[in-house]
């Protein structure tokens, strides 16, 4: 009996070890922790300041692509300079759909915005470029832009005041960047003609 028992202690400690095994292959075939959880993908990798697919410059790491997305690229030059939106046009009142900051949330903020105000100047420029033949170009959120201030020596973009696609505490507002003094507050979203950077996550 004793030696049963002694047998089957000894199978749990193999059948244990093996499993053991099985976990470090998967993490040495399959990469990072972040990788089995979220999802890998397999194409390239980026680093900050690198070209983007979209010819735009990297500036944002995820980590992982658990959003469907893992990178943001910035295009490398100003679009040109606009309004938020024009003085009496749909784009003064509230839209709902445009008060995401956080990053991932540019996106839809810009669909939002077109979907209110089809002429609305900063996010048209936005998703007309065509950067790297690509047509999924939009407004940045606050905080996306936020992110490109702390790369903008890798950007070499050292001043001048953006829009973001986040609308501000108001219907009359939206959140923009001031880069000379990292000053971020809202505007009046037809006061003042502001510089535009598109970007686009994949």
């Amino acid at each position: 009996m004793k030696n049963t028992n002694k047998q089957k202690a000894i199978l749990r400690i193999a059948g244990f070890i093996a499993i053991i095994a099985m976990i470090v292959f998967s993490f040495t075939s399959c990469g990072s922790l972040n990788d089995l959880l979220f999802g890998r993908s397999d194409g390239p990798t980026y680093k900050i300041g690198d070209r983007g697919p979209g010819g735009g410059i990297v500036f944002y790491d995820h980590g992982n692509n658990a959003h469907g997305w893992r990178y943001f690229e910035v295009s490398p030059e100003n679009l040109g300079e606009a309004f938020w939106a024009i003085q009496n046009s749909p784009g003064i009142r509230t839209i709902s759909g445009a008060r995401g900051v956080a990053i991932g949330t540019g996106k839809e903020n810009t669909a939002a915005i077109l979907a209110a105000d089809p002429t609305a100047p900063a996010a048209k420029l936005c998703v007309e470029y065509r950067g790297g033949g690509l047509d999924d170009w939009f407004l940045p959120s606050r905080d996306e832009l936020n992110e490109i201030y702390k790369q903008r020596r890798v950007l070499n973009i050292t001043a001048g005041t953006f829009w973001s696609s986040s609308q501000g505490p108001t219907p009359a507002n939206a959140w923009l960047h001031v880069f000379s003094n990292d000053n971020r507050n809202p505007g009046y979203k037809d006061y003042m003609a502001n510089n535009i950077r598109a970007v686009r996550s994949f």
